[in-house]
């Protein structure tokens, strides 16, 4: 892989860390915006349970002051409960411990009738789950369950509390599916700044890579001629004063000095040899200045044996 390529890569993959990160920080805060719209809607159905338990129970005490028998005061609180709304069409139920129903103001026709085994949906026994939750000393349940009007099962939220004394379960409930609503809202929301950040991280890295890898992969080119000892190799221009410029200026620096150091040891070289050739004629022309005087001598000698032998031929005559 090369210098550019090996940059460009290490560049994406911080761009897709920063992605990941963010889509991670995303639906973390997804998760903690829905968490924290249910706990706001349980604070407010567990209260309003509160306020339904706390109506029953004053009948209860005026019944059992005397004011009028438990059957009337059953009657009562429960006619008292059936008008009362909240947020539009948000109502409060009772049922019996056994799971008769004995109050469901926009199903008035099932009241009286026994829903213990019945389902949502998806298969959920509400009521079972909504008598436990309030024997339980009070709790959520989450079901699905028609709108006033309509037969189409919504996500809804209840919140049970029990009323011992008469063995009644009293609770609320609110829809939920404008949480879901504003959730995708929100997630497509998130998908946007997350779309426009992946952008945004690649407009970066295109930049990253021509004002950092384009001239690193020069750099690179240089530094692979100068180990070739090639020091004909052309290093960019450039009038950056970061990291890049100082290294583009140490690069030059030494390749020149590289350079100036291979014309010294190659004039070094010459000069060894020029001497060398001087050092070997010197050689050659002593010797042959020995020969020449070697053979003068050995001329003379010669020649004075030669006379020698003739004056002795003489003396002998």
């Amino acid at each position: 892989m090369s210098g550019k390529s090996g940059i460009l890569l290490k560049l994406m993959s911080t761009a897709v860390l920063a992605v990941v990160g963010f889509a991670i920080l995303s639906a973390v805060a997804l998760s903690q915006l829905r968490q924290s719209m249910l706990k706001d809607r349980i604070g407010k159905v567990a209260a309003l349970s509160q306020v339904a338990q706390g109506t029953i129970k004053s009948f209860h005490d005026r019944a059992k002051a005397g004011e009028f028998d438990e059957n009337t005061a059953k009657a009562q609180a429960i006619e008292t409960l059936r008008p009362l709304r909240y947020q539009g069409e948000e109502y409060f139920f009772v049922y019996t411990g056994d799971g008769t129903a004995l109050m469901v103001p926009p199903r008035p026709e099932r009241e009286g009738k026994n829903f213990i085994d019945a389902k949502d949906a998806d298969g959920v026994p509400f009521i079972r789950k909504l008598i436990a939750a309030a024997q339980a000393g009070g709790g959520t349940t989450h079901y699905k369950f028609p709108k006033a009007g309509s037969d189409v099962p919504v996500p809804k939220l209840s919140y049970t509390l029990p009323f011992q004394p008469w063995g009644w379960t009293v609770g609320t409930g609110i829809y939920i599916d404008d949480i879901d609503a504003e959730f995708r809202a929100t997630a497509l929301e998130f998908a946007a700044i997350a779309l426009g950040v992946v952008v945004v991280a690649l407009i970066l890295v295109a930049s990253l890579a021509r004002n950092i890898a384009a001239p690193l992969k020069n750099l690179a080119d240089v530094a692979q001629r100068l180990a070739r000892q090639d020091y004909s190799a052309e290093v960019e221009k450039t009038s950056r004063t970061d990291e890049i410029g100082t290294l583009v200026a140490a690069i030059a620096v030494l390749r020149d000095e590289a350079a100036s150091a291979a014309e010294a040891r190659t004039a070094q070289q010459e000069g060894y040899k020029a001497a060398s050739t001087q050092r070997k004629q010197a050689r050659l022309q002593l010797a042959d200045d020995i020969e020449s005087s070697i053979k003068r001598v050995t001329d003379v000698v010669v020649q004075a044996v030669g006379e020698m032998e003739t004056a002795a031929n003489i003396v002998s005559g």
